[in-house]
């Protein structure tokens, strides 16, 4: 069995999670999967999963190929991609690792073998590096190994004690790893998330001593589990705590001042519960952040092990501010409403007859996220301030004493929640006459 199938169906979890809380400043979508999908991962040409006998790409929902049929049934560890137009995929049952092209002629070829493999990630575009704890559950380490994407060749990088963890890359290249406890129930805040420098890693490959936990470094610690790792785009590390049913973030994981994980996302009271998480990038510049442009998607892969699989999408969502038609506005009073804002926090509505200008990106002292902010409305905007209702709802009117030619308008809303994040609409550009 899984290492990771093993530890979420104990016992002790079913029946926990169905549902869980909705993200303050986000917009969630959910895809519908086979009750027995795993090993999900959302691609350019689809999304792809394993139903235990095939691994399948959906390029719509009515139009699935199979990219790969094991003739015994199987758990499936992990998938991800390995360059364009090809992913790695992994089982334990017999602890295949398989090369498989996602479009062509060329058939999914299996690379290599290695035991109770769990998780993966692209180190570059030759070499993928694959937990697993090849010794089997009486292991007292868990494996961290180079894979030759085109030889198969698998060469020891890391042994660190404890039972498999997930790995992932961050920006800058370093290898983070989540430590797993060896017993069940795991103790309490047993886990960490560690950090191994690029340097010591490509040193270990090139062939230099293997590397254990003495050279790796805590970047976050004293939390109970984890089964998968992902970085945003803006460096924020997310992971999910299989024994508690919830996700975490570590806010600026690089950074030395990287501090416990926050728990955005909580499944409690429900039957189902995340396993793995995905990022996938957008093409503009805003960040992975709450109130902002969307720009990116967190996809967390949900189930029940029986009836339920299925991906929830994450997005930012910015506030939004409507105001009236953008044919020139007679003399008299108009409404400007902002809605999806924080709830119970205050909005502040900057005016200012002035034709709209560029986009300027502000990062002020004291807050995570940047402001995105007009820059005719940087130098004396007329401000008012209102407090947001508890669906973050808010409303002014303004007054438009009348003007024989007509005179060029903006408005837009920087909000605050209470709990200290900043966000900004997007602006309404008006004409008075």
């Amino acid at each position: 069995m899984s290492p990771r199938l093993h530890l979420l169906t104990s016992p002790l979890l079913v029946g926990l999670l169905a549902g869980q809380n909705p993200l303050a400043g986000f917009r969630q979508s959910v895809t519908q999967l086979p009750p027995t999908a795993s090993c999900v991962l959302h691609t350019q040409a689809g999304v792809v999963w394993f139903d235990g006998s095939d691994l399948v790409l959906a390029i719509t929902p009515q139009h699935r190929r199979s990219l790969l049929h094991l003739p015994n049934p199987s758990f499936g560890s992990f998938t991800i991609t390995a360059g364009p137009n090809q992913l790695l995929f992994g089982e334990n049952s017999t602890g295949t690792v398989w090369l498989v092209p996602l479009q062509g002629p060329r058939p999914a070829q299996p690379l290599t073998t290695i035991a109770w493999n769990y998780d993966a990630v692209l180190l570059d575009s030759q070499h993928a590096l694959v937990s697993a704890r090849t010794g089997g559950f009486g292991a007292a380490v868990n494996e961290l190994l180079s894979l030759d994407l085109t030889t198969g060749a698998a060469q020891l990088v890391a042994q660190v004690p404890g039972a498999s963890g997930p790995v992932e890359i961050g920006p800058g290249g370093d290898l983070f790893y989540a430590t797993a406890a060896l017993t069940y129930p795991p103790p309490a805040g047993a886990a960490n998330v560690v950090r191994f420098g690029r340097s010591a890693v490509d040193q270990a490959i090139a062939g230099g001593p293997a590397l254990g936990i003495q050279d790796a470094t805590i970047t976050a610690g004293g939390f109970d589990a984890a089964s998968d790792l992902t970085f945003d785009d803006d460096g924020d590390l997310y992971l999910v705590d299989w024994f508690n049913n919830r996700i975490g973030a570590i806010a600026e994981a690089e950074q030395s001042s990287a501090a416990l994980p926050t728990w955005p996302l909580d499944y409690a009271g429900s039957w189902t519960g995340p396993t793995t998480l995905q990022f996938v990038p957008g093409s503009g510049s805003g960040h992975f952040e709450p109130f902002q442009p969307t720009n990116g998607r967190l996809i967390v892969h949900e189930t029940d092990w029986f009836s339920v699989s299925q991906t929830r999408a994450l997005e930012a969502r910015r506030p939004e501010l409507s105001g009236p038609a953008p044919a020139p506005l007679a003399a008299g009073s108009h409404a400007l409403k902002l809605a999806d804002g924080p709830a119970g926090g205050v909005a502040v509505f900057a005016l200012d007859l002035a034709p709209i200008g560029t986009t300027t990106l502000l990062n002020l002292p004291g807050f995570a996220q940047p402001l995105w902010w007009n820059s005719s409305l940087m130098v004396s905007p007329m401000l008012v301030v209102e407090p947001l209702s508890p669906l973050g709802r808010a409303a002014i009117f303004v007054t438009n004493p009348g003007f024989v030619t007509p005179v060029p308008a903006l408005a837009q809303v920087v909000t605050f929640s209470t709990d200290g994040v900043i966000g900004s609409s997007g602006e309404v550009a008006m004409t008075l006459q």
